[in-house]
């Protein structure tokens, strides 16, 4: 049985009913979980130290380690709970942050925590935008929000090329995948979660002619109003 395994059944079989079926828990229906007669508390002890924080499952050790005559209360086991919440872009969209902190944040994020395959060229790219932004002092900052999207349309299409990144005159982010004049695609990713598209791509019936198309739609179904058009031909790895 791999380390790995034990640690969950540990915690499956004797953690969470040992903490939780304590006499002062207070939640109707856990009263049903009786404690396993041998624990895997001797399997535990010869644990490298590092699995500990496996086996704690992001409780805390006050709670993992209590007794079953503990006082605590349902209440009080979730309010020490601590889940480990994978970051992501939007969390730097703190109302409290002005508009350069959470610029420079979300490309924190994209250089330390995002799995963005182009993430290097990307943040280097953003990075130069937003210092030339900055230099005039009339002019407004890149859109947090039309950033954050940016990126998280990045995260869920992952086979996608490293684009063109330029700003629109409100300093949206545009990006642009284009391989030839009838094999283009733009899009502007504006703040309210919307997507404003062009494409350009070659008539099905006269390839020497260019079928041109655009429009709204949301971040999410951008690829699927896109696919149709062939974009990923050009536009993905």
């Amino acid at each position: 049985m791999s380390q790995l395994k034990k640690q969950v059944e540990f915690f499956e079989d004797f953690m969470v009913p040992h903490t939780i079926c304590s006499s002062g828990a207070t939640f109707q229906g856990f009263g049903g979980f009786e404690l396993p007669e041998k624990t895997h508390a001797e399997e535990v002890e010869a644990f490298p130290d590092e699995t500990i924080p496996l086996i704690q499952m992001g409780l805390r050790k006050k709670l993992l380690w209590s007794h079953a005559d503990s006082p605590l209360t349902l209440e009080d086991t979730l309010g020490l709970l601590e889940f480990d919440v994978p970051e992501s872009p939007f969390d730097a969209l703190d109302e409290k942050l002005s508009s350069e902190e959470k610029i420079r944040r979300l490309i924190d994020y994209i250089s330390d925590k995002s799995d963005i395959q182009f993430a290097p060229e990307l943040a280097a790219r953003l990075e130069f935008l937003h210092q030339a932004v900055m230099e005039d002092p009339d002019e407004a900052p890149i859109s947090p929000e039309s950033l954050s999207n940016f990126i998280g349309f990045l995260q869920e299409a992952p086979n996608l090329r490293y684009p063109d990144i330029v700003l629109t005159p409100s300093n949206e982010i545009r990006a642009q995948w284009r391989t030839a004049p009838n094999r283009h695609f733009a899009v502007v990713f504006l703040p309210t979660g919307e997507t404003r598209y062009v494409i350009f791509t070659p008539n099905l019936r006269d390839p020497d002619k260019i079928d041109r198309l655009s429009g709204t739609t949301s971040m999410d179904t951008l690829m699927e109003t896109a696919e149709p058009h062939r974009v990923l031909d050009w536009a993905s790895r």
